[in-house]
């Protein structure tokens, strides 16, 4: 349990600093620029994010196996019809939304994953479920790591709450200290305005797909970094992640 407790506080600590830059205040300006027209396209950016921090190498982690960490994606800017975000994108290079995150593997090729954030009036909890189709050397070393994975999230922030469901396709070669990987998702996402006169109610769902390309890099034992190329419903992203394995 300690090294648990001192593993999310590294990764915590190591996600910090990436907080403020590119999630504080993004949503400030969600009830001056909400409209009747403006609510699906946000929605769509707000998918991508959170089904971004979804994704992950298509390997199990095997029972009794643990993993936390701290993960977060970003994407370069709004869509073009997401005047809510774009309106508070001047303070802001990219944007993003971190998370927590801590799975444990299950027998029979499955994890269970569970995640969230609260921060600066945000908050998001969710998690889903990974199943391993294939595990690289199990038949054969060329035979990559293959798995599919479902999530669900709920997410507030005053005068929006938003549901995320997410399904995932992913994919790896276990190679020393530096696996690359693949992967493909798709997001759907449903928002309820509160708050803003005129525009109270359910809009949604929308969808977006997502397709990521990446790094895992094992610099110590039990420690992975990884990195990835996002492309968010046509938009360039990144991906990183401070994770711990046990």
């Amino acid at each position: 349990m300690k090294n648990i407790l001192i593993a999310v506080a590294m990764a915590c600590a190591a996600s910090g600093p990436s907080w403020a830059g590119t999630f504080s205040g993004i949503f400030d300006g969600f009830a001056t620029n909400a409209a009747q027209n403006t609510i699906r396209p946000f929605a769509l950016d707000l998918g991508g994010l959170l089904g971004a921090d979804d994704q992950w190498d298509g390997r199990t982690l095997g029972f009794p196996g643990f993993d936390v960490g701290a993960i977060e994606s970003f994407q370069d800017t709004p869509n073009s019809n997401d005047t809510i975000l774009r309106a508070a994108f001047g303070n802001h290079s990219f944007m993003g939304i971190p998370m927590v995150q801590a799975a444990v593997g299950l027998p029979f090729r499955f994890d269970v994953v569970a995640h969230g954030m609260t921060y600066d009036g945000m908050t998001v909890l969710g998690g889903g479920l990974r199943y391993g189709i294939l595990r690289s050397g199990t038949i054969t070393k060329f035979i990559p790591n293959l798995g599919v994975s479902a999530f669900g999230d709920q997410a507030s922030y005053g005068a929006f709450d938003a549901t995320h469901y997410a399904f995932n396709v992913d994919a790896s070669f276990d190679l020393p200290i530096i696996e690359p990987f693949i992967g493909a998702g798709l997001d759907r996402t449903s928002v309820t305005v509160n708050s803003v006169p005129g525009v109270n109610g359910d809009y949604g769902p929308v969808e977006g797909t997502r397709y990521t390309a990446g790094l895992e890099i094992t610099p110590f034992p039990f420690t992975r970094v990884d990195v990835a190329y996002l492309s968010l419903h046509g938009i360039p992203g990144a991906t990183a992640k401070l994770g711990f394995k046990f």
